[in-house]
């Protein structure tokens, strides 16, 4: 056994942890690089829509400054760029705390996919209440 241990360390097999970690790393670099992304595009469209490369598209849409008067309301949910790039943003920063939490503290550990998509919505869930209590109640 450990001739075994000895030969795999030195021929640097991989074994599934290291690929889960890989994996975990690919997945949490493009969180970073997608949230960045669209807290660039939420910026753009509300700060200088009009010397940006959203200003041929259509205002009522990707204009923040006013979209939010033309955009359909979902359960007071406004469906327009700025909104879904936040969505998006905030999502995409669930996922490494989701990856974390599946590491260190897992309610499935029989499916690590699964477990994973738990937390992150957990987060995901979590962020809202405590944002709409917030912007609801404790900003007021």
């Amino acid at each position: 056994m450990m001739l075994a241990i000895s030969f795999c360390a030195h021929a640097k097999i991989k074994f599934y942890d290291d690929d889960s970690k890989r994996s975990n790393i690919v997945w949490m670099s493009g969180s970073l690089l997608t949230a960045a992304t669209c807290n660039a595009l939420m910026d753009a469209t509300n700060d200088h829509f009009g010397s940006s490369i959203f200003q041929n598209l259509d205002p009522k849409f990707w204009n923040h400054q006013i979209s939010w008067q033309y955009a359909p309301n979902i359960l007071g949910y406004h469906v327009d760029a700025w909104h879904i790039a936040k969505t998006t943003m905030v999502s995409s920063l669930c996922v490494p705390f989701a990856i974390v939490m599946h590491e260190n503290l897992p309610i499935i550990k029989k499916y690590p996919f699964l477990d994973k998509t738990l937390w992150w919505a957990i987060t995901g869930i979590s962020w809202n209440l405590i944002f709409n209590t917030d912007y609801n109640h404790v900003f007021k």
